[in-house]
């Protein structure tokens, strides 16, 4: 194998895609039953998924973020996009409007790689947005059974550990896997600034914290929902009434940008409850990737 040379990338496999993020929603009325009908479906057409319930409350994680082989018969996001539709069809009107998508997928063709997101505008509508990005590919050479791609894994680490241990006198790589590990993990969330935007006249915010598994932030805040469905109806301003649907509906938009204002990360997250967390500073707390050169979070619309 040729090295890559300082600049290159590597290159992605022709006829894989990516699938992630998240679907939420309440139990329809049918109830699990046509969830789990759902999810057949989905299998049948190569868009695999795992379904969790909580209370009245279930989610809809893709089985794997990692590239793979895409074996549907239509495309990723006809497929997608179908099996959304089909899954807000089991719910009502008034369900469908507190559903939270951020199911997205990329798809690598030659010479590009076409990534779509998948969100739900007012009222719960699906919404697909699409883009094509030049990348660095290579054509299928023939894909692997289970078999020869197991045989490739264990001797492809074999010779990886041989490496390993024949350059270990050379070559510092417990330094360099701790400074990745950190680079990674780590951030300080004193160091992070907070614009909370329209949201600021109706949250209290306390002091950014780490999550105890130090892969999340945590923003703890008070609001009083009687008060904000008070001064709901009352304001004038439009971008905080909307900032006040968004806490009634309890969904919460969030972005994390770099130094110099970079998106590095946008989410849609849900208000936790704080009362089961001892010393918690707030009622509510927002949960929020820790994500690496994060320097300030914004909540927006």
């Amino acid at each position: 194998m040729t090295p890559m040379r300082p600049g290159e990338t590597m290159s992605k496999l022709e006829g894989t895609v990516q699938i992630g993020g998240l679907f939420e929603g309440p139990v329809p009325p049918d109830g699990e039953a046509a969830l789990h009908a759902w999810r057949t479906q989905c299998q049948r057409a190569g868009f695999h998924v795992d379904i969790s319930t909580d209370g009245a409350l279930f989610s809809v994680i893709p089985h794997s973020e990692r590239f793979h082989p895409w074996q549907g018969k239509a495309s990723p996001e006809e497929t997608i996009r179908g099996a959304l539709e089909g899954l807000l069809a089991l719910l009502d009107e008034e369900q469908q409007r507190f559903c939270m998508s951020t199911i997205r997928s990329a798809e690598i063709l030659p010479g590009l790689e076409r990534q779509t997101v998948y969100t739900l505008g007012p009222g719960g509508t699906l919404q697909v947005e699409q883009r094509d990005v030049d990348a660095a590919t290579t054509p299928p050479k023939g894909l692997q059974n289970p078999a020869q791609l197991k045989k490739t894994i264990l001797f492809s680490a074999i010779a990886l550990i041989l490496a390993i241990g024949l350059t270990i006198p050379f070559v510092p790589y417990q330094q360099w896997f701790r400074r990745g590990i950190a680079n990674i993990t780590r951030v300080d969330p004193e160091t992070l600034t907070l614009d909370p935007g329209p949201f600021s006249t109706w949250i209290l915010t306390h002091p950014l914290t780490q999550a105890p598994n130090r892969s999340a932030l945590r923003l703890y805040f008070d609001f009083d929902p009687t008060d904000i469905e008070r001064g709901w109806r009352e304001q004038t301003d439009l971008s905080v009434t909307l900032a006040a649907e968004d806490l009634i509906r309890g969904r919460l938009n969030v972005e994390v940008r770099d130094i110099e204002g970079k998106l590095l990360h946008r989410a849609q997250v849900r208000p936790l409850d704080a009362s089961e967390i001892e010393d918690a500073p707030g009622q509510y707390y927002l949960s929020i990737p820790s994500v690496p050169r994060a320097h300030s979070l914004h909540l927006t619309l």
